[in-house]
This record gives structure tokens, sequence and C-alpha cells, in this order.
């Protein structure tokens, strides 16, 4: 994995005004420019743009080569050292004894925890999730809508940054929205933050309605919940009217536990949607500084009517684990799921501050840039003139046959 790097090596543009397809493009093109001269022997670039006469390769194999590096995540990964691996292993070790200590010596443990899981199996909320028309970010921030409707930032990191999406609904008697911040394996340590850890602080969310004849009014928010908060950084602090740039909601959490989806859930103080639909705006200022802005994120609304509207305080992995019937469980889903619901049983408190010290020890790790395989190929298609503005006929990856001993049989 760590070998792959070698083609992160290409330039990057992270001015304010860039286009980020662009220069990923531009990217890939120095890709295949490198990796054919260095490895292959082959000057490959001139086919970007057409087919030579005489040249053994043609525009159409050129795009087939570019196909495989264009179907890469560029994630970043640790490298432990031995003795990181090692302390991380003890580190393990000692969270799994304490735990089964618990289990070995609360014999009534079981039975709260199963009454638990019975009431979690009665906590799901029906979200539409919204499809945003228009999106734009401050300070240079710019996004790529993936097909599940959430936004990826790119472009520039901006130290601090204000995220703008409109989006239309039919819906009507809104009682709550849902964001949901979302890893991705372009952020960095998969995010969902940009932050050099994956973190992120947002300092205010904020939503106005928008009727059709034009009409805007403020959306009064209230009741904020999030599946979980960093100590000091709780969700409340979103709708508190205060842009305090050092407060916020943030989400580090000791034990390499950072680097996961999360959620926050907001409740109107009034239903929202016109019948002849609404647009709404969201606002998410984020004024921490030091990169601490939303990588990816997604937004839901609901109608249900009962209240509370919580945040799910399981995550996406949990929650498929709490609707399993218990003997279709692998031990590992079943440890998962206890080492969650310990934190929250009172009669664990001294267990938990035992773990959560252990887990502040957990050692940091250098990181190295990548290249990974995307689970969701792109689809790649020959330029015009090798202009990604013009996309002609789609190429898929094929065996290019560009190495000496094809060449030589092909001639």
């Amino acid at each position: 994995k760590v070998a792959t790097g070698f083609h992160r090596n290409s330039m990057v543009n992270e001015e304010g005004g860039v286009d980020p397809e662009e220069f990923r493009i531009a990217a890939i093109i120095n890709r295949v420019e490198t990796t054919s001269k260095a490895w292959l022997g082959l000057t490959m670039n001139c086919a970007q743009c057409h087919s030579h006469k005489y040249d053994p390769i043609s525009q159409r194999e050129y795009y087939q080569f570019f196909a495989f590096l264009n179907n890469d995540d560029e994630p970043m990964i640790e490298v432990p050292s031995k003795e990181q691996q090692a302390r991380r292993a003890e580190i393990l070790a000692g969270v799994k004894k304490i735990e089964d200590d618990l289990r070995a010596n609360d014999p009534d443990l079981k039975n709260r925890q199963a009454a638990w899981e019975k009431e979690r199996s009665h906590e799901s909320i029906k979200w539409e999730v919204l499809d945003p028309s228009f999106y734009y970010g401050s300070v240079g921030a710019k996004f790529d809508k993936l097909a599940d409707h959430s936004l990826l930032a790119g472009g520039s990191k901006p130290p601090v940054s204000s995220y703008t999406v409109q989006v239309k609904t039919k819906l009507t008697n809104i009682t709550a929205f849902r964001l949901e911040v979302l890893t991705d394996p372009n952020l960095p340590h998969n995010g969902p933050g940009r932050a050099e850890n994956g973190n992120f602080v947002l300092t205010q969310f904020s939503v106005q309605a928008v009727s059709p004849d034009g009409h805007t009014n403020d959306v009064k928010l209230q009741n904020a919940t999030a599946d979980f908060s960093q100590p000091d950084f709780s969700i409340t602090n979103t709708i508190d009217g205060k842009d305090d740039k050092k407060r916020g909601w943030a989400i580090d959490a000791p034990g390499g536990l950072l680097n996961q989806d999360r959620k926050a859930v907001f409740e109107t103080k009034d239903r929202i949607g016109y019948e002849e639909g609404t647009t709404l705006i969201f606002t998410l200022a984020q004024l921490y500084g030091h990169d601490h802005t939303i990588g990816r994120f997604r937004l839901s609304a609901t109608t249900r009517e009962e209240h509370p509207i919580k945040a799910d305080p399981l995550t996406r992995e949990l929650r498929e684990i709490v609707d399993l019937p218990v003997e279709k469980r692998t031990p590992e889903q079943a440890q998962t799921l206890f080492s969650f619901y310990r934190t929250l049983d009172p009669k664990c408190a001294e267990a938990n501050k035992k773990i959560e010290a252990l887990q502040k020890e957990w050692p940091a790790a250098d990181t190295t840039l990548i290249l990974a395989a995307r689970a969701e190929p792109r689809v790649t298609h020959v330029f015009q003139r090798g202009d990604f503005r013009h996309p002609l006929q789609a190429v898929r990856l094929v065996c290019p046959r560009f190495c000496r001993r094809c060449l030589k049989a092909r001639r």
C-alpha cells in the first residue's frame, strides 16, 4: 500500500478559485505520463489528444490505461511502527480484560443489556434525504455531489468556512432536520472532517424556509442532539445563536474512535413546509480555525410527530447489530455492541474510567498518502483533444498491452 504513494507525487492545486475536477484530471494525466515513461519505457502523452498514424498506442488505448488510475481514491493511512503496534495491541488486550471481568462479576449485566436493546429497537425514525440543488463554500471550499446526495468538500482547505446548501422539497409539516457527517477515503484519516486528524468544529447550524412567492423565514431550532459530542464541544452550542469561534460541535474520541460517521438532529419549534413546495437554505458556519471544517455531509428531514426527536445514539454498524437476533450475531458483533452498551450503564462507571484512561494512551502514528481502488468505479471517457470538458465515448479498463513483449508481437 505504501508503494502506491509513488503516484501521489503528482502536482496538486489548492488555490481558492480552483476547479477540483480539472486538477484531479491533470494529476491523473501526470501519473499516466510518469508511469509509462518510468515503468514501460514509452512516451504515451501525445495520445492524450489524438491517435498518431505510426504510433502503436491509439487515443482510445491511452484512456483505457488512464481508466486504471482514474478508478482510485486518494486516502491517507497510518503506518505505525512495530513498537506502536505492540502498544496498541496491549491497550486492546487491556480493554478486553476489563470488559471480560465486568461480565464475569456482574450476573445481571446481560439482562440489563437485553432490556436496553429492546428499547433501542423501537427508536427508528423515517428520514427523507434532501437533494441539494445549490451549494457553496466560502473561502475557496468546493464540493462534489455524490450519488447518495452527500457533499464532499475539495479544492482548497481553508482554516474557516461557511457552507450554504439549498434544497427544494415537497415535504410539509417538517418537524426536524438531520445532519450526517460522513467518512470518506479522500479525507484526512477518512474524516469526516478536514483537520489533520479528521475532526471538525461546527460553530452554528441554521435554516431558512423560502415560500413559493419568495418570502423567507428563519427556522427556529430546538433540542439539538448528537450520537456523540466531544467534551466541551456539545451539539447544543450550534443553535445558541452565539458565533463563538472557540465553541461548537466536535467529535474527537480516544482510542482511535474519532474517524467514523456521526449524526446530529435539530428539532423545529414550528412545523415547516408549504403545500406548493419549499426552498430550504442551510448554513453551516465553521469558524474555529486550523482547517477544522467538515469534509463530507448529508442533510435529511422528517415529519415525525412524536417528540422528542433525537439523534440515534447507535452508529449504522451498531444499529444493524441491534436489529439482528442474538443467536445470529457473530462473537465480534456481540463484543462491539457490549463495548458500546457498557459506556451507558451506570454500574460500569468504574470500569469505563479505567478503559478511558487506557484509550488515552493510544499512540498516534505517522501517516502516508496512497492510492486505493474505489468501491464505485468512475466512468472514464475519451476526451476530445484531451480536454476533460468534452468527453466522447466511454472506455473500460482492459489490459493495455503496452509492455515491450506485446508491442513487439503487434509490430
